[in-house]
């Protein structure tokens, strides 16, 4: 049985992750945190990048759980994975902001 092939990090932008050190990152266990700044202040090749590492569903997934995309990031991913505004949780989060 052979084992899949392991799969190099991402190539993203290294401003992304200004406030880590690269060298021992683990992609995989800090997924949400690259992901988010990828997805709000990132170009298309980076998209690109973390979807061939992570795979549409957990960048789904993510997204979804993320409490810190801005207003435009979260409109764009909404409509782009096609996914309703209330089911964000920054929706939720922002909502309550604009209550106070």
């Amino acid at each position: 049985m052979d084992l899949p092939l392991q799969q190099s990090q991402p190539k993203i932008r290294p401003f992304l992750l200004w406030d880590v050190t690269r060298e021992g990152f683990d992609f995989s266990k800090n997924k949400q945190l690259v992901i988010e700044r990828t997805c709000s202040l990132g170009n298309f090749s980076d998209f690109k990048e973390i979807v061939r590492f992570y795979g549409f569903d957990t960048i789904k997934k993510e997204l979804i759980k993320s409490a810190s995309l801005d207003r435009k990031s979260l409109s764009f991913f909404s409509l782009f994975f096609d996914i309703p505004l209330e089911k964000f949780k920054c929706y939720s989060k922002n909502l309550l902001l604009l209550q106070h």
